[in-house]
C-alpha cells in the first residue's frame, strides 16, 4: 500500500513516487528538487526567487506537455483525462504566479508566494502521480519511444563574454538558456568560431556569476549554440536574472 505524504510542507523524491520510467522520473524529481529549493528559503532576494520561479514555469510547460505527447500516441481517453488534469492544474499554477508580479518586489510578499507556489506543484505532483500518473503507467511506458525529451528553456537577454582562450573572445547576448546549454546571438560570428571548441561563458557584468565552462556544438548565421559541460545550479540562474533586470 503507498501512502500519500502530501499533507507534509518537506516533500523529498522517493521509491513510492518513481514510475520507473527514465524520462519521466527524471523531470519528476528535477521539479521537486526545485520547489525544495524554494522551501527551504536558500534564496531571499525576489531576483533570486524569480528565477527559481521562470525555470520551474518552464519545466512545467515541457513536462506536460511531454507527458500528453506520449498519451497522444497510446490512447485517446487517456490523453482526454491527463489533459484536462493538466489544464486545470496550469490555471491554478498561473493565477497564483501571477500574484509574484504585483508583489512590487517586496521580499517578504515574494517569498511568502514562492513558498505557496511550490507547496502546490509539491502536493498536486505527490497526487498526480501516484493517483493519475501510476494508473497510466502501461500507456507511458509503451508509448515513450520516439518522443523527443526536450531540455526546457528559459527565454533571456543579457550580454555576456564568449571567451574562447586566453585573450581571445567576443561579446554577445544570450537568447535562451536550460540546464543544458544556451543560444547565444553574435552579430558577425567569425570564421575562428569552430563546432566542439570548448569555451568560457561569462555574464556581464563579470562579477555577477561564475565562469560557465561549454562547448560550441552550432554555428549558424549570428547564431551560436553552445552545450554547457557541467550542470546549472540556481545561482547561475539567478545571476540571468539579476542581470536582466539589473
Amino acid at each position: 500500500m503507498l501512502i500519500i505524504k502530501c499533507a507534509q510542507r518537506d516533500i523529498s523524491f522517493d521509491d513510492d513516487l518513481k514510475l520507473d520510467i527514465s524520462g519521466i522520473d527524471e523531470q519528476h524529481e528535477r521539479l521537486f528538487t526545485l520547489c525544495k529549493t524554494i522551501t527551504e528559503s536558500r534564496y531571499t532576494h525576489p531576483l533570486q526567487i524569480e528565477a527559481i520561479l521562470l525555470e520551474i514555469e518552464s519545466y512545467i510547460s515541457e513536462h506536460l506537455a511531454y507527458e500528453e505527447q506520449i498519451l497522444k500516441k497510446s490512447s485517446s481517453l487517456a490523453l482526454l483525462q491527463h489533459k484536462k488534469l493538466h489544464d486545470q492544474f496550469r490555471n491554478q499554477y498561473y493565477l497564483i504566479n501571477q500574484t509574484v508580479q504585483s508583489a512590487d518586489a517586496d521580499p517578504t510578499s515574494v517569498q511568502r508566494i514562492a513558498f505557496k507556489i511550490a507547496t502546490l506543484l509539491q502536493e498536486w505532483l505527490c497526487q498526480h502521480i501516484l493517483k493519475v500518473d501510476r494508473q497510466h503507467r502501461s500507456h507511458f511506458l509503451g508509448s515513450n519511444h520516439g518522443v523527443q525529451q526536450r531540455s526546457p528553456r528559459i527565454k533571456v537577454n543579457v550580454r555576456a563574454l564568449l571567451e574562447l582562450s586566453k585573450g581571445r573572445g567576443l561579446t554577445c547576448s544570450v537568447v535562451d538558456v536550460s540546464d543544458s546549454g544556451a543560444l547565444l546571438y553574435m552579430q558577425g560570428v567569425p570564421s575562428w568560431f569552430e563546432d566542439g571548441a570548448t569555451a568560457l561563458l561569462h555574464i556581464i557584468p563579470l562579477a555577477q556569476c561564475d565562469v560557465t565552462p561549454c562547448r560550441i556544438v552550432g554555428v549558424s548565421g549570428d547564431d551560436i549554440r553552445i552545450q554547457f559541460l557541467e550542470r546549472q545550479t540556481c545561482d547561475f540562474y539567478s545571476a540571468l536574472i539579476t542581470c536582466k533586470h539589473g
